[in-house]
């Protein structure tokens, strides 16, 4: 990458950053919330994208009689139904915190319907409708719906149809309208995966999936009619098992207060072929006990954003990756330059991981980055991340199949980014 200083035209680009920023909108952009949702949940991108679509539907509508979306995530276990369901209340009601998490195998009981809506007067709130009337914005996740007793799918019923629901201990009415509702169920995982690789049509693969649940014996086939979208999750293969450990080492070495810039292929290779066999939940120990040492040692050494590589002997080596924003933290430049400077920065460092050195950046490239990092960074921390991995990994992706080496990035008329290569 070149020096930070030389990246782009600063000046113009602090003229651009003094122009009053545009009125932040709640409406639901469906590509950045699939870029979004894609950075964090790898091999799932055909749930995703429709996901992002339909939520897009529903979300701008002002007046609702029913949930925003009723959802079936569907298939096997440890395929990233929960992270998405994660990464949606992030992305979506600002917090993780939104989730409202029902483990369905604590409701095979008659009593379980007490147990969500509350009992006599006076006694304790439903665990359904007590959060909700707290706050109704919520992602309300119904964990192996299939486990849960008749008198709970019952309930569920009045909620996805009526969008209501009496809590019995205050007599309050709970407003699930600004409230996903969203069931998990490995039920018939074998099944549902065949069919999805044999239907094509969407409306064909849902009406079939409806049946196939329904023969289980489990679901109403008039409960399965609440639901508005079926997704049937597709087991990871290596390639998305390896996006997610990748992931995962970026979170383990942030647990140490490492910036993790790069990571070698061989390093994610080993790791895959480590927890492979075992799935997802077995990746933080894998990376652990490969890791856990090196970054513990960067930390101790004062490293702040370090890389990843493997040794000949098999070794993880973590290598200190030099700051290069100290001319402008030391000129006491305002915090919108500063932000600039950080997103300069972290498309360099994005090219850099798709073997490109990026020489120039359009001012307008880098306003439109800040705009989107600022709204990213209201769901996440990781904002400046998600918001120039989805706005520059396809690009970038085009530039090194294309045999680009030295790059720049411009904006065309249209608002549209074209990379261009720089020849010396």
């Amino acid at each position: 990458m070149a020096k930070l200083e030389n990246i782009t035209n600063w000046a113009a680009l602090q003229a651009l950053l003094d122009t009053p920023p545009a009125v932040y909108s709640r409406q639901i952009d469906a590509e950045e919330m699939t870029a979004a949702l894609n950075e964090r949940v790898k091999g799932q991108a055909h749930v995703i994208g429709d996901l992002a679509r339909f939520l897009q539907q529903q979300w701008a509508k002002e007046k609702r009689r029913r949930p925003v979306a009723n959802l079936l995530f569907g298939g096997f276990r440890r395929t990233g139904k929960t992270e998405l369901v994660k990464a949606m209340a992030e992305y979506l009601y600002k917090d993780e915190k939104a989730i409202l998490r029902i483990d369905c195998s604590e409701l095979n009981t008659p009593e379980a319907r007490t147990r969500l809506v509350g009992g006599y007067v006076g006694e304790c709130k439903g665990q359904l409708t007590g959060p909700v009337l707290n706050n109704p914005k919520r992602l309300i996740v119904f964990d192996e719906i299939g486990m849960a007793h008749t008198m709970v799918l019952d309930l569920l019923l009045q909620v996805m149809g009526d969008g209501r629901l009496e809590d019995q201990s205050s007599g309050k009415v709970a407003d699930f309208t600004q409230s996903i509702v969203i069931l998990t169920s490995s039920e018939e995982s074998w099944a549902l995966g065949k069919l999805q690789e044999e239907i094509g049509d969407p409306g064909e693969l849902d009406n079939e999936v409806k049946s196939c649940l329904v023969a289980t014996g489990r679901f109403r086939p008039e409960f399965l009619g609440r639901l508005d979208k079926v997704y049937i999750f597709k087991e990871l293969d290596r390639l998305a098992f390896g996006g997610v450990a990748e992931l995962k080492t970026k979170d383990v070495a942030r647990a140490y207060g490492l910036e993790l810039v790069h990571i070698d292929e061989a390093v994610t290779r080993k790791v895959v072929e480590r927890a492979y066999r075992d799935g997802v939940r077995s990746l933080e120990r894998e990376i652990g006990e490969l890791a856990d040492d090196q970054f513990a040692a960067a930390r101790e050494r004062g490293c702040k954003r370090v890389r990843l590589d493997i040794d000949d002997g098999g070794g993880m080596v973590i290598t200190e990756v030099e700051e290069t924003m100290a001319s402008f933290e030391s000129t006491g430049n305002p915090p919108e330059l500063e932000m600039a400077a950080s997103v300069a920065l972290k498309m360099g460092n994005v090219a850099a991981d798709y073997c490109l050195e990026l020489v120039f950046i359009d001012p307008y490239v880098i306003l439109k980055a800040v705009e989107w990092v600022e709204w990213m960074l209201r769901f996440s921390a990781r904002g400046l991340e998600y918001g120039i991995v989805g706005m520059l990994a396809e690009h970038f992706a085009a530039a090194r199949e294309a045999g680009f080496q030295r790059i720049r990035i411009d904006m065309e008329e249209d608002g549209t980014i074209a990379i261009g290569v720089v020849v010396d």
